[in-house]
C-alpha cells in the first residue's frame, strides 16, 4: 500500500499581508496608497485572488520592509501547493469512479474490509487492488478463466463468486513453494491424498503439506453469502498452481471430493494464468463433468468400486453394508457413502462424528 498523500496548502501571501496590517494597525486603503495601487487590487491579493509579481514584491519590501524574495517564495509555494491540491482532487474523483466500476464486478467494500484496507483513502484502495490483487483498469476488467466446483442448487451470484475468488487468490499468492509443479506426478499425488482422506487424521494440514510437496499452493477460505463454491483451481501470477476450498460442509467426503476435483482440473485442463477473476456457471460445462469423474475414480479406484455390494435401495441397509465393505477395502466409509449419495441422490444416511474433518 502506498502511503496516503496529504497535501498541505502553503500560507498564502495575502494572509501574511493581512496579519502584518493587523499587527501594524494599518488599513488596507492606507497600504494601497503607499504601494501606489488600487485598493481593489490590494484586496484581491489579500483574498488570494491575485498573485504577487516581482513589481508588487518590490513595493511590499519598500513599504513593509519584508524582503521581496520572501514574497516571491511565498507566492511560488502557494501556487504549487494549490496545483497539487487540484491534481489530488481530480485523482480522488477518478478513484471513486474506478471504485464504483470495480464494485459492479465484485463487492469492493467486503474485499477491502476482509483485507484490512477499508480505513485507507479510496485512491489508496484502488492502488492496492491494482498492485496486490492484479486488477486491470475497469475498462479492461473482463472475465478470465478459472475452474470452480460449486453448489448445484444455490449461490450462483456472479459478483459474489468473483469476490470470493479474489480473496482466494490473494490468500495464497505469497505462499512459498520449493518445488516445481509437474503434471505427470499427479497420479502419485492423488494416491497420497486418497490415503490422507481415508485416514482423516490432521487432514487439512496434511493436505496442504502434501500439495506443497508437489508444487501446489493450498488454502481454505470460507464461503460468502450467494457464492456457494466448494473449490477453486487456478494458476497464480508467478505460474504456480493453487487450490482453494471453502469447507462449505465440515465433512470429510465433501472436503475430499472438492480437493480431488480441483486436482482433476490441474491434471486434465489448461487454466490460463490471468489476473482477473472469472466464473463458469454453466452446469453443462464438460470440464466440470470430467473433473467429477476424475475425483470419483481417484478417491475410489474403479477396480475397487466394481466389487461394491449390491443392496436394496434402503438407506439403513446401504449404510450398514457399505460401511462394512469400506472397512474391508481400507476406505473411509463417508467417502464411499458420499459417492453413493452423488450417484443415487440418496442423502438420508445417519451421520456420526467420524464424518467431521479431523
Amino acid at each position: 500500500m502506498n502511503e496516503s498523500l496529504t497535501t498541505v496548502i502553503s500560507i498564502s501571501p495575502g494572509s501574511v499581508i493581512k496579519a502584518e496590517l493587523k499587527a501594524r494597525g494599518m488599513k488596507q486603503k492606507t497600504l494601497a496608497e503607499l504601494l501606489g495601487m488600487q485598493a481593489s487590487h490590494v484586496s484581491e491579493i489579500i483574498k488570494g485572488e491575485r498573485a504577487i509579481n516581482d513589481q508588487v514584491a518590490a513595493k511590499l519590501e519598500d513599504v513593509l520592509h519584508i524582503p521581496a524574495i520572501h514574497w516571491i517564495r511565498l507566492q511560488y509555494s502557494f501556487d504549487r501547493s494549490k496545483k497539487e491540491l487540484e491534481k489530488m482532487s481530480i485523482e480522488d474523483r477518478a478513484a471513486e469512479i474506478d471504485y464504483d466500476a470495480y464494485d459492479k464486478v465484485c463487492d469492493m467494500r467486503l474485499i477491502m474490509k476482509k483485507l484490512a484496507q477499508d480505513s485507507y483513502a479510496i485512491r489508496d484502495q484502488i492502488s492496492f487492488c491494482r498492485t496486490e490483487l492484479g486488477f486491470l483498469s475497469p475498462a479492461e476488467m473482463q472475465y478470465s478463466f478459472g475452474r470452480f466446483h460449486k453448489s448445484e442448487k444455490t449461490g450462483l451470484d456472479a459478483r459474489m463468486i468473483n469476490t470470493w475468488a479474489i480473496l482466494a487468490r490473494y490468500s495464497v499468492k505469497d505462499q512459498p513453494i520449493s518445488v516445481s509443479f509437474e503434471k505427470d506426478t499427479l497420479d502419485n499425488l492423488s494416491e497420497e491424498l486418497r490415503e490422507i482422506f481415508n485416514e482423516n487424521i490432521n487432514t487439512e494440514k496434511r493436505t496442504a503439506d502434501t500439495l506443497s510437496r508437489y508444487g501446489i499452493r493450498f488454502n481454505v477460505v470460507k464461503k460468502l453469502d450467494k457464492a456457494s463454491i466448494d473449490g477453486y483451481s487456478f494458476y497464480c501470477t508467478d505460474g504456480v498452481p493453487a487450490i482453494v476450498v471453502t469447507k462449505r460442509f465440515d465433512r470429510i467426503d465433501n472436503f475430499a471430493f472438492a480437493v480431488m476435483h480441483e486436482v482433476g482440473h490441474l491434471a486434465l485442463h489448461k487454466i490460463e494464468d490471468l489476473p482477473i477473476i472469472s466464473i463458469s456457471v454453466d452446469d453443462e460445462d464438460p470440464a466440470e463433468d470430467e473433473a467429477n469423474v476424475y475425483a470419483a475414480e481417484k478417491l475410489i479406484p474403479q477396480e475397487i468400486w466394481k466389487s461394491a455390494p449390491e443392496v436394496v435401495l434402503n438407506p439403513f441397509v446401504i449404510q450398514k453394508k457399505y460401511t462394512q465393505w469400506a472397512s474391508e477395502k481400507g476406505l473411509n466409509k463417508w467417502i464411499v457413502l458420499g459417492r453413493i449419495s452423488h450417484e443415487t441422490g440418496m442423502y438420508k444416511f445417519k451421520s456420526d462424528n467420524t464424518r467431521v474433518i479431523n
